[in-house]
């Protein structure tokens, strides 16, 4: 007797605290994780099967595959619907947006 469970880890998958809801979910997380899908990302997906020995689980074979989820347009569409067109914001607001998107740039470029 075996049973398989299937799980997405890596950098796709939902950790602790978003699996227990949106309670601390900051609105930063959430826009991220739309930006994210929007994007398209790469994840492990992991297939384990498991069999008993001795009336307890035993892990017999695990499977870790890349899997890759390509853009979303609807996720794009809502990312673009939140913004304020650039035309309307302020000198100020318009260089503190500039510097929010390098420090975004750097920081994906550290992950790569």
């Amino acid at each position: 007797i075996c049973f398989c469970t299937g799980e997405t880890t890596g950098k796709g998958s939902a950790d602790k605290k978003q699996l227990e809801g949106w309670t601390g979910v900051s609105e930063e997380e959430v826009k991220a994780a739309l930006l994210r899908r929007a994007l398209g990302f790469e994840t492990d997906e992991i297939v384990e099967e498991y069999g008993f020995n001795e009336g307890e689980a035993v892990l017999m074979k695990r499977k870790v595959t890349k899997k890759t989820v390509p853009p979303d347009i609807q996720a794009a569409k809502i990312l673009m619907e939140e913004q304020k067109p650039l035309r309307t914001l302020t000198d100020e607001q318009l260089q503190e947006e500039k510097e929010r998107l390098l420090r975004l740039l750097k920081s994906r470029e550290e992950e790569n």
